[in-house]
């Protein structure tokens, strides 16, 4: 087995992605100073994040139901993130 099918299925490829979303976020925070649009991003991070954790689950065989809930998640996240969205452009089409 090689060290990438290590990673993959041991879920550790989850937890590289969840380690880059932690640096983007402390970039877009920090770096670029832009703290304001962060909070805007929020549930758009929120919503991968959350996918992330789902796929995690799935590698490391948690049991369904936590399957289910990280998805549930991220669902619900995306929904709100898309509301947000649309209601902003809703709003400047006027």
């Amino acid at each position: 087995m090689t060290w990438m099918d290590q990673l993959v299925y041991s879920g550790g490829i989850a937890y590289v992605a969840m380690l880059f979303i932690a640096v983007e976020v402390l970039l877009i925070a920090f770096l670029l100073r832009a703290r304001d649009r962060l909070k805007s991003l929020l549930p758009t991070i929120l919503s991968g994040f959350f996918l992330i954790c789902a796929a995690n689950a799935a590698l490391t065989n948690a049991a369904s139901i936590v399957v289910a809930f990280w998805f549930l998640a991220a669902m619900i996240a995306h929904i709100v993130d898309m509301t947000i969205r649309l209601t902003r452009y809703k709003s400047r089409s006027r």
